[in-house]
C-alpha cells in the first residue's frame, strides 16, 4: 500500500474497492474485474435521436495475481490475462525504519497523477474513454516509493525511471497515449510523484521529463487534490470531491533544425468530479474537464488553432455496489471546440470484481 491513502478507499487491482482476495496458494491470491456495458453511441445531445447506434461492449476482463507476506519483502503483482502490467517489488527495511521504502520493477504502473493510478480522469473522461494519457499508464522501469507519517500528516515520495516517449517525425505533434517509444530504441524517462494526506485530504504532484528526438523534449506534470468525505461533518460527509489539471510542453530543437520560437507547443488538461454518497452502497456523480493539444499561446488553450480534437467533456451517473456486484448508468456529452461530431453516449454497465 502507499500514501497517502486513496481517496476512494482501499485500491483494489484495478482502481476500484477490493473487497478481498481468493488465496491462492500460500501468500499468493487472485483478484480481479469484468464487466458487460449496454451503449448507445454516435448521436448528438439525448440519446433517443434515430440516428444513435446501440453496442454492447466489454472493457475490463482482467484477472491479477498477487503476493505480498508480513514475513517477506519480496511482493509481486501480475495482470494475468493480456499482461498490461507486472510488478516485482521489494520491501527495504524493517519495522524500526522511520520511513517505508518499496523498490519495484517490470512493466510497472507509472506513478503519476492521483490514487487509484490505473486510470486517469484528465480531459473528463476516465478509464477506456481516455484520450489524454494511455488507458492504463504502464511502462518498463523501475520505482522505489518513500514513505513516511508525521502525527497526522502522511507523505509520499516516488521516484522513477521508464521507456519514455520518441516523436515519429521531427515536425509532429506529440501524442500522450501512442508515441510511447519501441523497447529497443527508446529514451529513458524520469519523473517523480509528491503526495501528502492530511485526514480526508489528498494532494500530488507529478513532474515528469523525456528526451524526444531531432533535440526536442516533454516536460509534463499534473496536480491532483481530492477530498474523501470528511467523516464527522454534516452533510459534507456524504460528499468526495477530485480535481486535476495537467500541462504537457514540448520545447527544444532549435540545434537541430526543428521548434524554436513560436514552434513550442503544450497540450492541456484537467477534470472536477463530485460524488455525493446517500448511503455507502449507492452514489451519485457529475464529472467534467477540458482537454486542448498543440496550443503555441494562452495558459490552457490557443483559440487560433482550435480542431475537433479539443474539446470539454461533462458526464452524469448513478452507481450501486452490492459486495463485488456494481450497476451504473451514465450520460456523456462530448462538446468539440469545433466541426461538433455526434459522439455522445449513453452507457449502462455491470461490473463484478473480487
Amino acid at each position: 500500500p502507499s500514501t497517502p491513502p486513496s481517496p476512494h478507499g482501499p485500491a483494489g487491482p484495478h482502481g476500484g474497492v477490493q473487497l478481498g482476495t481468493f488465496p491462492v496458494l500460500g501468500s499468493l491470491s487472485l483478484n480481479g474485474r469484468f464487466d458487460l456495458n449496454y451503449e448507445r453511441i454516435h448521436y448528438n445531445d439525448h440519446p433517443f435521436k434515430s440516428e444513435g447506434e446501440n453496442a454492447l461492449r466489454s472493457y475490463h476482463h482482467f484477472l491479477f495475481l498477487t503476493r505480498q507476506s508480513a514475513e517477506d519483502p519480496v511482493t509481486l503483482t501480475l495482470e494475468v490475462l493480456s499482461l498490461q502490467f507486472w510488478e516485482v517489488g521489494y520491501r527495504v527495511g524493517g519495522a524500526s525504519w522511520p520511513v517505508k521504502v518499496f523498490a519495484k520493477g517490470g512493466k510497472i504502473l507509472v506513478p503519476f497523477g492521483g490514487d487509484p493510478l490505473f486510470h486517469h480522469s484528465y480531459g473528463g473522461l476516465a478509464g477506456f474513454d481516455q484520450r489524454v494519457l494511455p488507458v492504463v499508464f504502464a511502462r518498463e522501469g523501475l520505482t522505489v516509493n518513500v514513505e513516511r507519517r508525521l502525527g497526522p500528516l502522511a507523505l509520499s515520495g516516488d521516484a522513477y525511471v521508464i521507456a519514455g516517449y520518441r516523436l515519429k517525425r521531427a515536425d509532429a505533434v506529440l501524442n500522450l497515449q501512442s508515441d510511447l517509444a519501441p523497447l529497443e530504441d527508446t529514451p529513458l524517462g524520469v519523473g517523480a510523484r509528491l503526495g501528502g494526506a492530511w485526514g480526508p485530504i489528498n494532494v500530488w504532484y507529478s513532474p515528469y521529463f523525456n528526451s524526444l528526438g531531432f533535440g526536442r523534449r516533454l516536460f509534463l506534470q499534473a496536480l491532483d487534490v481530492a477530498v474523501w468525505r470528511p467523516r464527522g461533518l454534516p452533510v459534507l460527509e456524504h460528499f468526495s470531491l477530485g480535481a486535476g489539471l495537467l500541462r504537457a510542453d514540448v520545447s527544444g530543437g532549435e540545434a537541430e533544425g526543428y521548434g524554436g520560437p513560436g514552434a513550442d507547443y503544450y497540450h492541456f488538461a484537467s477534470y472536477l468530479q463530485l460524488r455525493y454518497h446517500p448511503t455507502d452502497w449507492l452514489y451519485v456523480q457529475y464529472r467534467q474537464g477540458l482537454r486542448t493539444f498543440g496550443n503555441r499561446r494562452g495558459l490552457i488553450l490557443d483559440s487560433n488553432a482550435l480542431t475537433r480534437e479539443d474539446a470539454s467533456s461533462h458526464n452524469v451517473g448513478v452507481v450501486a455496489r452490492w459486495r463485488g456486484l456494481s450497476a451504473g448508468l451514465f450520460q456523456f456529452w462530448n462538446l468539440e471546440k469545433v466541426d461538433e461530431t455526434p459522439d455522445d453516449f449513453t452507457r449502462l454497465v455491470v461490473a463484478y470484481e473480487f
